[in-house]
């Protein structure tokens, strides 16, 4: 698996070369989970399954940074919570529409960020294909590719040449990144 933008990897396993990634900066799912909240009244598992489905399944948070999450919000009096049939409804409050006005930017720095990333799951009306698209549709052509030219030495050879050329160039690019 290749590192990616998000912390614990499509459906919650490892990113991957040990370095640790996350797919929102850090408090960013709270800005998330109560802007999905914002939009109609959900429970955890709903907003879990809202938030891979944006992500075209590429990032699903766990319950057990979701509901603490939540819980934070509830704290803070920006959500208030109704039991229904032995679950937790999680509405927005007076304070989380006003706490939501108040960052609207970066509200919307989280949904540009999901769509850049995934494509027309991240923000309605995003024009093409996100990058985490890309990469897997790119990745079966590796694949098909690698099918293609097994026994043929040179062009496996070539072929793993083009993928270490790539790599080094994706990581001189997001090392300038980091330094901007």
């Amino acid at each position: 698996m290749f590192p990616g933008p998000w912390h614990h990897g499509p459906h919650g396993h490892g990113s991957g070369r040990g370095r640790k990634h996350r797919f929102f900066h850090r408090g960013g799912l709270k800005f998330v989970l109560l802007d999905l909240i914002s939009e109609k009244p959900r429970h955890g598992y709903d907003l879990i399954r809202e938030i891979e489905e944006r992500s075209g399944g590429y990032y699903s948070p766990s319950p057990g940074t979701v509901y603490p999450t939540l819980q934070l919000l509830e704290d803070q009096d920006l959500v208030k919570v109704t039991p229904d049939d032995g679950k937790k409804i999680y509405e927005v409050t007076k304070d989380g529409t006003e706490y939501l006005e108040e960052h609207k930017e970066k509200i919307e720095e989280h949904r540009q960020k999901m769509a850049d990333c995934c494509g027309p799951h991240g923000k309605k009306g995003h024009g093409g294909p996100g990058l985490m698209f890309e990469i897997k549709g790119l990745f079966f052509e590796i694949a098909q590719a690698s099918y293609t030219v097994s026994g043929d030495e040179d062009k496996v050879k070539e072929i793993r040449e083009v993928l270490e050329d790539t790599r080094k160039r994706i990581s001189e690019i997001t090392s300038d990144e980091k330094a901007d």
